[in-house]
Protein backbone atom coordinates (compact mmCIF):
# COMPACT_ATOMS: atom_id res chain seq x y z
CA UNK A 1 0.00 0.00 0.00
CA UNK A 2 1.59 3.42 -0.92
CA UNK A 3 1.84 6.03 1.45
CA UNK A 4 -0.51 9.23 1.45
CA UNK A 5 0.09 12.37 3.16
CA UNK A 6 -2.36 14.56 5.31
CA UNK A 7 -4.46 13.46 8.02
CA UNK A 8 -6.91 11.87 6.15
CA UNK A 9 -4.28 9.77 4.55
CA UNK A 10 -2.82 8.31 7.46
CA UNK A 11 -5.76 7.72 9.14
CA UNK A 12 -7.19 5.30 6.31
CA UNK A 13 -3.57 3.89 6.68
CA UNK A 14 -4.14 3.28 10.17
CA UNK A 15 -7.85 1.59 9.86
CA UNK A 16 -6.68 -0.46 6.95
CA UNK A 17 -3.89 -2.07 9.44
CA UNK A 18 -6.42 -2.45 12.23
CA UNK A 19 -9.62 -3.43 10.94
CA UNK A 20 -8.36 -5.36 7.69
CA UNK A 21 -10.01 -5.24 4.02
CA UNK A 22 -12.95 -7.17 4.84
CA UNK A 23 -14.03 -4.17 7.16
CA UNK A 24 -12.91 -1.82 4.85
CA UNK A 25 -15.12 -3.17 2.26
CA UNK A 26 -17.68 -3.05 4.34
CA UNK A 27 -17.41 0.58 5.19
CA UNK A 28 -17.10 1.62 1.56
CA UNK A 29 -20.09 -0.72 0.53
CA UNK A 30 -22.30 0.98 3.80
CA UNK A 31 -20.82 4.60 2.40
CA UNK A 32 -22.61 4.14 -1.06
CA UNK A 33 -25.34 2.70 0.00
CA UNK A 34 -25.75 5.85 2.43
CA UNK A 35 -25.04 8.24 -0.42
CA UNK A 36 -27.51 6.08 -2.72
CA UNK A 37 -30.47 6.68 0.08
CA UNK A 38 -29.29 10.23 0.48
CA UNK A 39 -28.99 10.94 -3.25
CA UNK A 40 -32.75 9.39 -3.63
CA UNK A 41 -33.97 11.33 -0.53
CA UNK A 42 -32.68 14.55 -2.07
CA UNK A 43 -33.61 14.02 -5.66
CA UNK A 44 -37.02 12.69 -4.60
CA UNK A 45 -37.00 16.30 -2.61
CA UNK A 46 -36.01 18.33 -5.78
CA UNK A 47 -38.42 16.61 -8.03
CA UNK A 48 -41.61 17.55 -5.89
CA UNK A 49 -40.46 20.65 -4.99
CA UNK A 50 -40.26 21.45 -9.05
CA UNK A 51 -43.70 19.75 -9.37
CA UNK A 52 -45.24 21.57 -6.99
CA UNK A 53 -43.74 25.17 -8.58
CA UNK A 54 -45.08 23.62 -11.57
CA UNK A 55 -48.05 21.92 -11.35
CA UNK A 56 -50.03 23.20 -8.21
CA UNK A 57 -51.17 21.94 -5.48
CA UNK A 58 -54.08 19.87 -6.55
CA UNK A 59 -52.47 18.34 -9.31
CA UNK A 60 -49.27 17.38 -6.91
CA UNK A 61 -51.94 15.62 -4.67
CA UNK A 62 -53.17 13.46 -7.57
CA UNK A 63 -48.86 12.91 -8.72
CA UNK A 64 -48.49 11.59 -5.13
CA UNK A 65 -51.67 9.52 -5.05
CA UNK A 66 -50.97 8.20 -8.09
CA UNK A 67 -47.18 7.24 -6.81
CA UNK A 68 -48.41 5.78 -3.71
CA UNK A 69 -50.71 3.37 -5.11
CA UNK A 70 -47.96 2.38 -7.28
CA UNK A 71 -45.14 1.90 -4.36
CA UNK A 72 -47.75 -0.16 -2.80
CA UNK A 73 -49.20 -2.56 -5.27
CA UNK A 74 -45.34 -3.08 -6.74
CA UNK A 75 -44.61 -4.05 -3.04
CA UNK A 76 -47.80 -6.07 -2.77
CA UNK A 77 -47.23 -7.54 -6.52
CA UNK A 78 -43.81 -8.74 -5.27
CA UNK A 79 -45.06 -11.27 -2.94
CA UNK A 80 -42.84 -11.04 0.02
CA UNK A 81 -39.50 -12.78 -2.72
CA UNK A 82 -38.03 -9.96 -2.33
CA UNK A 83 -37.46 -10.83 1.54
CA UNK A 84 -37.20 -14.34 1.00
CA UNK A 85 -34.60 -14.34 -1.84
CA UNK A 86 -31.12 -14.03 0.58
CA UNK A 87 -32.68 -16.99 2.07
CA UNK A 88 -33.31 -19.36 -0.03
CA UNK A 89 -30.34 -18.05 -2.19
CA UNK A 90 -28.10 -18.51 0.79
CA UNK A 91 -29.20 -21.90 1.40
CA UNK A 92 -28.65 -22.68 -2.39
CA UNK A 93 -24.74 -21.67 -2.63
CA UNK A 94 -24.26 -22.50 1.02
CA UNK A 95 -25.47 -26.42 0.16
CA UNK A 96 -23.75 -26.27 -2.92
CA UNK A 97 -26.78 -26.72 -4.83
CA UNK A 98 -27.40 -24.31 -8.06
CA UNK A 99 -30.44 -25.90 -9.21
CA UNK A 100 -32.22 -24.54 -5.52
CA UNK A 101 -30.18 -20.78 -6.58
CA UNK A 102 -31.67 -21.07 -10.51
CA UNK A 103 -35.02 -22.30 -9.72
CA UNK A 104 -35.57 -19.62 -7.33
CA UNK A 105 -35.09 -16.86 -9.29
CA UNK A 106 -36.93 -18.60 -12.79
CA UNK A 107 -39.91 -18.95 -10.29
CA UNK A 108 -39.85 -15.41 -8.41
CA UNK A 109 -39.17 -13.64 -11.83
CA UNK A 110 -42.36 -15.59 -13.57
CA UNK A 111 -44.40 -15.08 -10.73
CA UNK A 112 -43.80 -11.64 -9.34
CA UNK A 113 -43.69 -10.56 -13.33
CA UNK A 114 -47.11 -12.36 -13.93
CA UNK A 115 -48.98 -11.08 -11.07
CA UNK A 116 -47.56 -7.40 -11.33
CA UNK A 117 -48.96 -7.57 -14.82
CA UNK A 118 -52.04 -8.69 -13.64
CA UNK A 119 -52.32 -6.06 -10.66
CA UNK A 120 -51.63 -3.26 -13.47
CA UNK A 121 -54.24 -4.68 -15.72
CA UNK A 122 -57.13 -4.62 -13.59
CA UNK A 123 -55.89 -1.11 -12.05
CA UNK A 124 -55.96 0.16 -15.21
CA UNK A 125 -59.50 -1.47 -16.18
CA UNK A 126 -60.51 -0.48 -13.29
CA UNK A 127 -59.22 3.26 -13.21
CA UNK A 128 -60.82 3.68 -17.04
CA UNK A 129 -64.43 2.74 -15.97
CA UNK A 130 -64.18 4.59 -12.36
CA UNK A 131 -62.26 8.22 -13.28
CA UNK A 132 -63.07 10.85 -15.66
CA UNK A 133 -60.79 13.50 -16.54
CA UNK A 134 -57.69 14.84 -15.62
CA UNK A 135 -57.60 12.72 -12.11
CA UNK A 136 -57.71 9.41 -14.45
CA UNK A 137 -54.24 9.94 -16.39
CA UNK A 138 -52.02 10.16 -13.28
CA UNK A 139 -53.55 6.70 -12.10
CA UNK A 140 -53.71 5.20 -15.21
CA UNK A 141 -49.91 5.98 -15.76
CA UNK A 142 -49.41 4.48 -12.09
CA UNK A 143 -50.93 1.20 -12.60
CA UNK A 144 -49.12 0.72 -15.75
CA UNK A 145 -45.66 1.48 -13.83
CA UNK A 146 -46.45 -1.36 -11.33
CA UNK A 147 -44.02 -4.16 -13.82
CA UNK A 148 -41.37 -2.10 -13.68
CA UNK A 149 -41.65 -1.34 -9.92
CA UNK A 150 -42.19 -4.61 -8.93
CA UNK A 151 -39.49 -6.17 -11.66
CA UNK A 152 -36.74 -3.49 -9.60
CA UNK A 153 -37.94 -4.93 -5.99
CA UNK A 154 -37.49 -8.58 -6.96
CA UNK A 155 -34.04 -8.14 -8.69
CA UNK A 156 -33.11 -5.73 -6.00
CA UNK A 157 -33.75 -8.58 -3.57
CA UNK A 158 -31.77 -11.25 -5.53
CA UNK A 159 -29.09 -8.84 -5.84
CA UNK A 160 -28.70 -8.47 -1.83
CA UNK A 161 -28.90 -12.44 -1.81
CA UNK A 162 -25.85 -11.88 -4.13
CA UNK A 163 -23.77 -9.55 -2.15
CA UNK A 164 -23.99 -7.14 -5.19
CA UNK A 165 -25.12 -4.03 -2.97
CA UNK A 166 -24.49 -1.40 -5.43
CA UNK A 167 -26.80 -2.94 -8.28
CA UNK A 168 -29.18 -3.45 -5.39
CA UNK A 169 -29.45 -0.45 -4.20
CA UNK A 170 -29.06 1.77 -7.17
CA UNK A 171 -32.59 1.69 -9.01
CA UNK A 172 -34.97 1.22 -6.16
CA UNK A 173 -32.93 5.01 -4.43
CA UNK A 174 -31.97 6.47 -7.11
CA UNK A 175 -33.75 5.89 -10.77
CA UNK A 176 -37.42 5.90 -8.88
Amino acid sequence: MKPTAGLLGRTWERLHVLAGPNVIRLVRGSGFIFACRLGGAVLALATQLALARWMGAEQLGRYLLAFSWCILLSRLSGLGFDSAAPRFIGEGLALDRPNIVSGFVRFTRKTVWRVAWLVSIVGVAATAVTQHGESRWPLLLAFATVPFMAGIGIHQGIALAFSRFKPAVTPKNVIR
